[in-house]
């Protein structure tokens, strides 16, 4: 087992690509485990071809920010050109040092722009995106379960004070009593800075939770082929994502104390995730012989598939969202330019 674990490790050390990770750790377990994995194989293919999908969705978006942004920059280009052909010969100002010089300085952004984003356009596909720091997690998550009103009040109100009593005395000395306006408002900031805080960690949180939920049900789905709810539960946990540990721990207490569907509804249910009630549903209705079987397992399946889906889109839409700064920037140094040719215009 030691050589299996070395020789697949070239690979998902060269590929850097986490299902493949996934994949390899079934195998290993597999062959261990012995007998039959076809319903294990039909279910990892059903997943690969709905990641592959997504995958060449995204690659398509990709080409296509690269095709129009190349378009937009020989339109400014031929723009920037056209506009100093239009001068007449008493007014151009096309063999000034300083309009060459803005002419290159033009060309040049339009390389660096294009070069930072094709630059992006090439990294792997292959690569998942970077979830937060193990650690990062940990703070977020001891901050948001220790998180006190009055405990934060009297922990911001001394710099709310020092501030507040800084802009008084900036106000008082330069008689400028407008001053103390935006002091007011800095010191309200700091004194309700663990609010602020709890809000941007807990969008964070629940961005992992979204992202880290679809990957553990995955696991779940092929433990189930070999074992009974509990246990897969159980054996999720080594694995699963930090951000989740604290709620399957919570989740294991629970089945051992025999709660039984309270146990399944209470998991996750502080992030109000849509799909994750239903599916926990389903998996308690599994646990107690209820489900159905094969139906509930097709079921699963296919809510997993629309959650990593959703996921999918999501980074596609994260990513759109910066190529459309891509699309603008190049405005930014034809705007300058046009302000170097009505300077020389004047001179």
């Amino acid at each position: 087992e030691l050589a299996q674990r070395e020789a697949l490790g070239m690979l998902e050390k060269e590929y850097a690509c986490e299902r493949m990770e996934v994949l390899h750790d079934f195998l290993r377990k597999a062959e261990n485990r012995g007998g039959s994995c076809d319903g294990e194989f039909r279910l990892l293919e059903t997943i690969r071809e709905a990641w592959e999908r997504a995958k060449m969705t995204y690659r398509s978006s990709l080409l296509m920010a690269r095709t129009a942004v190349a378009a937009e920059y020989i339109v400014l280009t031929l723009v920037c050109a056209f506009m100093l052909d239009q001068f007449p010969e008493d007014l151009s100002i096309v063999h000034f040092p300083i309009t060459q010089g803005l002419n290159v300085m033009l060309i040049l952004c339009f390389w660096l722009i294009y070069e930072r984003m094709d630059k992006r356009l090439s990294k792997s596909l292959l690569e998942e995106e970077a979830s937060m720091p193990t650690e990062k997690v940990r703070r977020s998550l001891h901050f948001l379960e220790g998180f006190h009103v009055k405990k934060g009040y009297v922990k911001n109100l001394p710099i709310a004070a020092a501030s507040l009593v800084l802009a008084g005395s900036l106000a008082i000395g330069s008689r400028k009593m407008f001053l103390l306006i935006p002091g007011i408002v800095v010191s309200l900031l700091l004194l309700h800075s663990h609010f602020i805080k709890r809000f941007l960690f807990s969008v964070q949180i629940k961005g992992e939770v979204k992202k880290a939920f679809p990957k553990w049900l995955f696991d779940i789905l092929l433990l189930i082929q070999s074992e009974n709810i509990p246990v897969a539960v159980f054996l999720s946990i080594k694995k699963a994502p930090e951000v989740l540990k604290k709620e399957l721990e919570v989740l294991k207490e629970g089945i051992e104390e025999g709660d039984g569907a309270d146990a399944f509804m209470a998991f996750l249910s502080s992030y109000q995730i849509a799909g994750v009630e239903n599916t926990m549903r389903r998996l308690y209705s599994l646990s107690i012989g209820t489900g159905g079987g094969g139906e509930v397992m097709e079921v699963m399946i296919d809510s997993n598939m629309r959650m990593l889906a959703e996921e999918q889109k999501r980074r596609i839409d994260t990513k759109g969202q910066m190529f459309s700064l891509y699309y603008m920037l190049p405005t930014v140094p034809v705007m300058l330019s046009m302000l170097g040719y009505g300077a020389m215009l004047m001179v």
